[in-house]
């Protein structure tokens, strides 16, 4: 989804004006934000689960389940800390590349106004 809205910004046709980029600034990051939480809560959940699970390991019922075992092994891996920094890095790393898109897109655009050399098709149509 970040990388939808960051195209949707690079491959606008003109240069965004100020309300366009102050509209976009707003919507991508409620978007982020609501998005992290999600993932966030999502993530905590998860992991409840998964120590709620690995605690069943030393039940009899459930001793030689190799779900359980997979669960146990998994929560002792560390995963979770590190999905968790994956997370918030990759969130804040997509937020700064599509703030910075936007807020420099008039600056490419102009660069690019100023290197593409008229056609004859524009000569002609005169």
């Amino acid at each position: 989804m970040h990388l939808a809205l960051f195209g949707g910004i690079i491959y606008v046709d003109r240069p965004l004006r100020l309300a366009d980029k102050a509209g976009a600034m707003v919507i991508y990051l409620a978007f982020a934000v609501l998005n992290f939480r999600v993932m966030s809560i999502h993530m905590g959940l998860l992991h409840n689960v998964y120590r709620e699970v690995a605690a069943l390991e030393s039940d009899q019922c459930c001793s030689d389940s190799q779900l359980v075992a997979y669960v146990a092994t998994d929560l002792a891996s560390g995963r979770f800390s590190v999905a968790e920094g994956v997370l918030v890095r990759g969130h804040l790393l997509m937020a700064g590349l599509v703030v910075t898109s936007t807020v420099l897109d008039r600056a490419i655009g102009a660069k690019n106004q100023r290197t593409a050399a008229p056609s004859n098709d524009d000569a002609l149509s005169v």
